[in-house]
């Protein structure tokens, strides 16, 4: 959020934890730059020579790892995925890469 910053709150265990769900679909998202729409200041990282990751970025490559892990092994080949009120489109961006 611009209202609020991010870098100062613990670092999460979300890609870990999607890692150990499954750890070839969370590393397709997890190897994705987050989208900086929205994130003012993100681009500071960037002159830094970092790549922001926010806590929203890291629960949705966790929650699309389990989604999309499910939906494979349950034989699930086509789907549509849509975000309403999420913010800036960051999962449907994600599963685009």
């Amino acid at each position: 959020s611009v209202l609020t910053d991010d870098s100062f709150l613990p670092e999460l265990p979300a890609i870990a934890w999607a890692r150990s769900f499954d750890k070839e679909v969370a590393d397709i998202f997890a190897a994705q730059a987050e989208p900086r729409t929205g994130i003012v200041w993100s681009e500071s990282y960037s002159q830094l020579g970092e790549s922001y990751r926010s806590h929203k970025f890291e629960y949705a490559v966790y929650y699309l790892t389990i989604l999309l892990s499910s939906l494979q092994k349950s034989g699930v080949r086509e789907f549509d995925i849509f975000e309403i009120g999420a913010g800036y489109g960051t999962n449907p961006r994600i599963m685009a890469l």
